[in-house]
């Protein structure tokens, strides 16, 4: 699980240096009364901007990138690296929706959505990690990310008109897709 994850990390350093500016920025327009949605739409436009490469690059060749980093013995990792690079496109979504609840200073739908990620993530997780090891500790934490995106987007939609998927995020999916298929055929 480590390995896996330290070989997506690298994708969050943006993601999570946009979210803190996001933050203040949305506090800051929200207090004199201005719009905010633009910006909004901006941080989520590129927040996936190396996460969504690096999990269609470890969809493609998960093996030969774990063996290439780390050696043989750590060849059971790939299927965990494709999972967590599908949760570090999710999570760094879910980190610039939560800038923006932040920056509305909710910190009550916060916790409440805090509290039912890790609901989900702790019930699902040990569910599934008797049914499936150590994958279903991943399949765990996307749904309960998915589960965090969701309720955050169900309560920032309604206080900021902000677009849900912006055209650079289409582009980057498609770009992402493409890739795959080059080097899944390249492979």
């Amino acid at each position: 699980y480590k390995v896996a994850l330290q070989l997506v990390l690298p994708g969050t350093m943006l993601p999570m240096v946009m979210g803190s500016g996001l933050f203040a920025e949305v506090s800051a327009r929200q207090s004199r009364g201005e719009e905010v949605a633009q910006t909004v739409t901006n941080n989520i436009a590129f927040a996936s901007l190396f996460t969504v490469p690096l999990f269609f690059g470890a969809l493609a060749m998960p093996e030969s990138i774990v063996v290439t980093v780390f050696g043989e013995e750590y060849r059971s990792a790939a299927l965990l690296l494709v999972g967590l690079g599908l949760y570090q496109v999710v999570a760094m979504q879910s980190n610039q929706i939560q800038a923006v609840v932040q920056g509305l200073d909710r910190p009550d739908v916060i916790l409440y959505v805090i509290t039912a990620t890790l609901g989900v993530n702790l019930v699902l997780g040990v569910a599934l990690v008797y049914q499936i090891g150590a994958f279903g500790v991943v399949v765990a934490t996307i749904v309960a990310e998915t589960v965090k995106f969701g309720l955050l987007t169900a309560f920032a939609r309604r206080e900021v008109a902000y677009e849900l998927l912006p055209a650079p995020v289409r582009y980057e999916l498609l770009a992402g897709g493409a890739m795959f298929v080059v080097v899944e055929g390249l492979h």
